[in-house]
């Protein structure tokens, strides 16, 4: 987790690299094309930088993604090194274009490439933000996100109360049907999940306050098989 004091050098030297990144004959180019109205040709190497953006979005691993927060968990997320400068990269071209030209890039999807997160209340409720454009989409890249997210903060939860976004449904899925680093448990549709690390204890009194507001209880199987309990040991012990 980075500071704003090492967030601010980490962008400091992004712009260094972005320097780097393109090459002066390239940024000479580049303007010329500007001032040539050639944007078809614009659009060519925004592409080329939005492919490779997926292309290190696919590959990049969930412990390895970096974000800053604040004392009120308000969070963002900025990736790593190499992919923070290819949004500056992308945001730096499209800034020049006009809103036809970005209307092409994003058609009718966000334009934030930084997904913005908080984590609210005793069950660090998690809600985003913002929504990221299309083509961040289908890359894995939500799920990656929120083990992150669970694996740092212990435990995250979702109240359906809160109208969760469909992206979010397909996220809490996937975590519940395949991911064995992760204890998911269930009060009707409000779901709360922990880390595989965190302590036994402090899981079983975060649960009994999760489970006060009475629903139908749906319980972790492989929590409940590690720790040798059924449903009804499991309901004792929340009592």
């Amino acid at each position: 987790m980075k500071t704003y004091r090492e967030h601010l050098d980490y962008i400091n030297k992004s712009n260094i690299i972005f320097e780097k990144a393109f090459s002066k004959s390239k940024v000479d180019k580049i303007n010329r094309l500007l001032n040539s109205s050639d944007f078809s040709e614009m659009l060519n190497i925004v592409n080329k930088n939005i492919s490779k953006l997926k292309s290190e979005l696919k590959k990049i691993n969930f412990d390895d993604i970096e974000y800053i927060s604040n004392k009120n968990k308000e969070i963002e997320i900025i990736y790593n090194v190499e992919i923070s400068i290819l949004i500056t990269n992308i945001k730096n071209i499209i800034s020049r274009f006009d809103d036809d030209l970005i209307d092409k890039i994003f058609q009718s999807g966000y334009r934030d490439m930084n997904l913005e997160i908080k984590l609210s209340g005793e069950f660090n409720q998690i809600d985003i933000m913002n929504g990221l454009p299309n083509f961040m989409k289908g890359l894995g890249l939500g799920k990656k996100i929120y083990r992150k997210m669970i694996k740092d903060y212990n435990y995250v939860s979702s109240f359906n109360g809160f109208n969760p976004s469909r992206d979010s449904d397909l996220v809490w899925n996937s975590i519940a049907t395949n991911d064995k680093d992760i204890y998911i448990f269930m009060n009707d549709d409000n779901i709360i999940c922990f880390w595989n690390e965190y302590e036994f204890d402090k899981i079983v009194e975060k649960l009994k306050d999760f489970y006060k507001i009475k629903g139908v209880m749906t319980f972790d199987d492989d929590f409940l098989l590690r720790y040798e309990l059924d449903d009804d040991k499991m309901k004792e012990l929340l009592s």
